[in-house]
């Protein structure tokens, strides 16, 4: 081939060549990835890896990792779209609230009705769908009365015995009926002396354990128990009213009367001296303790009778007929009287207890329309506070603790020295009236009794306020010739001892110890 032919075949080869690079050149830069942003529906966010980002996947997740995304987070705001993080973290994921729907990681309580409602649970939507237990001893959905939920989400027939009838015990939530164990100190439920021998003394009457005293005095209407010795007043009505005061031995019930000074019924301690009033004409007067003898009298003007008395221990207060109501600061003598609108329509009231703390005086009258009211009346101002009416007759004593103070009749009433809302223990009033009344180790004791019979102690648990347990009480001497045994008058409770007095209308008291273990059934 000549010079020149072979020249051509070189071009050619070199023309052809320099197509064939520049077509691979063309083919490579056509397979170079386009660096312009990835579309928005295609992302890598957080955990849900590389995917289509749609109306349902996004599910208002937020991104974790803010170097991811190119620094965008991933929202669900009625649809999916990209918002710039703020920080170091992502913005919260913004929802709508009530939807209707309570999603995933949702907060919205308005939502809850779309998640799943059990018995004896709420639903919630807290973080998504939840629930929290209903109260224990409510009701919700097919646990309905008598069954009642347990406050951890189960449904059930009681919680404690005290659910359950009388004589069933609560077990593992259903009432079963109670098995007496013997002995076990008490006297059990469904109990007797064929059962249960070793605790028949709990079952049974409980004796006194020392003979009854008669003290030749009246109604023994106001106690006060102090050093060793039960001061006790009392009156006798008839043409000539006469009234004592005795001065009793706890422990061997030897007696000794102060001289006729008045019909009295209330019987206080204070600034060393004894102080009791008189029934008929407005008077209240002081004693020596030892002796008995008056050493003071003075007289509230206005009223015709105090039957009511109470000290803090620097001033007497006084009741009496017709809301009167009167002060005496036992250290100046300075008299303050006052009275009170407090009678019941087209009725009248007086003043049958009172009793006082730091800052009140607390009083409770006996009215003539089968009611009593209670008064709160300022200490200071002897303005009156507050006043209502309770369902309780036969109204005799009063005793009180730093919360409530409690009134005995026909039924048992606890009062909150608050607000004068009050409880009481019996649904329906009782046949006989509880008369006296006193604390002992967490209970009130209440005794009760017709005046021919044996004396019923009623125990009630102070806390619960319920009846705990009843016990007949025997060993009262006869009061009268005919065996007449009184009426309960007044319950003491001195250490390991209970004193008990009753009284007859005929003239003449009974007092009478008991064990307090015994009453107490410990």
């Amino acid at each position: 081939m000549n010079a020149k032919g072979q020249g051509a075949i070189e071009y050619l080869l070199l023309i052809g060549g320099a197509v064939i690079v520049v077509g691979i050149i063309i083919a490579l830069m056509a397979n170079v990835p386009n660096s312009a942003p990835a579309p928005e529906c295609s992302v890598e966010c957080g955990n849900l890896a590389f995917m289509t980002i749609s109306e349902a996947a996004c599910n208002n997740h937020v991104m974790e990792n803010p170097n991811q995304c190119d620094g965008h987070c991933i929202l669900r705001q009625n649809q999916c779209q990209f918002e710039p993080c703020q920080g170091a973290e992502c913005t919260a994921a913004p929802s709508t609230c009530p939807s209707g729907l309570c999603l995933a990681g949702e907060n919205c309580p308005a939502d809850s009705g779309s998640c799943t409602d059990n018995t004896c649970f709420e639903p919630t939507c807290t973080n998504g769908c939840g629930e929290t237990a209903v109260a224990a001893r409510a009701n919700d959905e097919a646990c309905i009365a008598p069954l009642m939920c347990n406050g951890t989400g189960t449904c059930v027939e009681c919680i404690a015995s005290t659910d359950c009838p009388t004589g069933e015990n609560c077990v593992a939530g259903t009432c079963e009926a109670a098995t007496p164990t013997c002995p076990d100190g008490t006297c059990g439920t469904g109990e007797d002396c064929t059962i249960c021998e070793a605790d028949c003394g709990l079952c049974g009457p409980i004796e006194a354990v020392s003979a009854s005293n008669v003290i030749p005095i009246h109604t023994g209407d106001g106690t006060i128990l102090y050093n060793g010795y039960i001061y006790i007043t009392t009156r006798l009505g008839g043409p000539v009213t006469q009234g004592w005061v005795a001065k009793v031995n706890a422990s061997d019930y030897t007696f000794s009367l102060s001289g006729d000074i008045a019909p009295s019924d209330f019987i206080v301690l204070a600034n060393g001296l004894l102080w009791t009033s008189d029934m008929d004409n407005g008077y209240v007067f002081s004693l020596n303790l030892a002796t008995l003898e008056a050493t003071y009298r003075t007289n509230f003007f206005f009223f015709g009778a105090i039957p009511a008395l109470a000290t803090d221990g620097s001033y007497l207060f006084a009741g009496g007929d017709n809301g009167n109501f009167g002060s005496y600061n036992i250290a100046t003598g300075v008299k303050e009287e006052r009275q009170y609108a407090i009678q019941p329509p087209g009725g009248s009231t007086y003043f049958h207890s009172l009793c006082a703390d730091e800052s009140f005086v607390y009083g409770i009258s006996n009215n003539s329309d089968s009611t009593s009211t209670l008064v709160k009346i300022n200490k200071d101002t002897l303005e009156l506070v507050a006043s209502t009416e309770v369902p309780i007759t036969f109204h005799d004593d009063v005793i009180q603790d730093n919360q409530y103070f409690y009134l005995n009749g026909s039924n048992l009433i606890k009062v909150s020295k608050a607000d004068l809302s009050y409880t009481s223990a019996f649904e329906t009033p009782l046949a006989d009236s509880i008369d006296g009344m006193d604390f002992a180790d967490g209970y009130i004791l209440g005794a009760v009794s017709d005046g021919a019979t044996d004396l019923e102690m009623i125990v009630f648990n102070k806390e619960s306020f319920t009846e705990s347990h009843r016990v007949t009480l025997t060993g009262f001497n006869a009061i009268t010739a005919g065996g007449f045994k009184g009426y309960s008058n007044e319950v003491i409770v001195d250490g390991d001892y209970v004193h008990v007095t009753r009284y007859s209308k005929g003239g003449g008291i009974t007092i009478t110890k008991f064990n307090l273990a015994d009453i107490l059934g410990s």
